[in-house]
């Protein structure tokens, strides 16, 4: 959901982010319900702002608090909706380096209440400061926000930077959206198809092509952790593109020109968190649809499928884990779908495989 819940001017994230904070854990804490909320400003004017402020509210159990603590947990994420790039970090720096940004609250009458109590709520508020965490580029864009917690993810903030507060002017959007056109080449399928896989054709066991705008994932559940294991991730897309992703007619010297197979090359790019070591990896796909493309009033669609070896691209054996892989394009997220590592006795290793 794209939606900035804190109710906020823009200059409270720099001067005091927690005006509506009660506002917004009390009802979680009431039900008993944990969650994430962020809160961005939706524009920043680089004449008057050096830092990108973001806040974020996380309540949960105390019992899973100390389970999941949030410094080595949380992740941030911003998709830069003109160039397709997406950035992740761990949300918060290590304890020693944190400058009292951050906060506690709780829903019992003191901190004592909560002892040998599961049912205990705890809340934390966080700033983050995109310019140093994600290091955001202090030039004009439009980015989307979201907090990343294992499966768990907050609403999605826009937020745009342009020069000056005084005057947004559009005809710069569209200067360098039709700049981006005449600059970008269309890349190179990533990872390059092989035999039998990776593969960018309809396999079996491929998910439906979405009904709406989306990416569609599946993964192998639960894999061996052993050296050469595999995890075979299959997918397909329902997704906008812009003219420098429609691939063109190739001339052929004097001959009439050449038609590609491919009818678009699209950008996705995969973020994969674990359970035991949370660091995101960003795996930046490039992928090709075959099928025609359709044409609405405001946007032209690409559709496809994806098939291709996790472990081939991906460094998912650090150590037995359930990890998370989200998939991203532009406005569409997918939500986490999970593959986890296990580590068998040596003796039931003979002919394991992945289910």
């Amino acid at each position: 959901m794209i939606e900035d819940k804190f109710g906020l001017k823009d200059e409270e994230y720099w001067s005091g982010p927690w005006r509506t904070r009660q506002t917004l854990q009390r009802p979680l804490m009431l039900k008993g319900q944990e969650g994430m909320v962020l809160g961005a400003p939706a524009t920043v004017a680089l004449n008057q702002r050096q830092s990108f402020p973001v806040a974020l509210i996380r309540v949960s159990k105390l019992t899973t608090l100390g389970k999941i603590p949030s410094r080595s947990t949380l992740i941030i994420t911003t998709m830069d909706l003109g160039s397709n790039e997406l950035r992740a970090r761990l949300a918060l720096p290590p304890l020693a380096r944190e400058a009292g940004n951050s906060g506690r609250a709780n829903a019992g009458s003191g901190r004592d209440s909560f002892s040998g109590d599961d049912t205990a709520m705890v809340a934390e508020a966080h700033t983050i400061d995109l310019a140093s965490r994600v290091r955001l580029p202090a030039a004009r864009g439009e980015y989307l926000v979201t907090a990343i917690l294992f499966d768990q993810v907050s609403n999605r903030c826009r937020m745009k930077v342009s020069e000056s507060a005084g005057y947004d002017d559009p005809a710069v959007d569209e200067f360098l959206q039709q700049y981006r056109a005449r600059r970008l080449h269309t890349p190179k399928v990533f990872p390059e198809v092989g035999t039998p896989l990776p593969s960018y054709r309809r396999q079996d066991n491929s998910p439906a092509i979405p009904a709406e705008l989306g990416v569609a994932l599946s993964v192998t559940r639960v894999n061996v952790f052993a050296p050469g294991a595999r995890c075979i991730l299959t997918g397909s897309f329902r997704l906008p593109i812009r003219p420098q992703n429609i691939v063109k007619p190739v001339k052929a010297g004097t001959e009439s020109a050449v038609v590609p197979e491919e009818t678009a090359i699209i950008p996705i790019s995969l973020l994969i968190t674990g359970s035991a070591d949370a660091t995101p990896q960003i795996v930046k796909l490039v992928v090709p649809s075959y099928g025609p493309l359709e044409s609405t009033a405001h946007q032209t669609i690409a559709t496809g499928y994806f098939s291709f070896d996790l472990c081939g691209i991906a460094n998912l054996l650090v150590a037995p884990q359930t990890h998370f892989i989200y998939a991203f394009s532009g406005e569409v997220m997918t939500a986490a779908v999970p593959t986890a590592f296990v580590r068998l006795p040596e003796e039931e290793l003979d002919g394991a495989g992945s289910w």
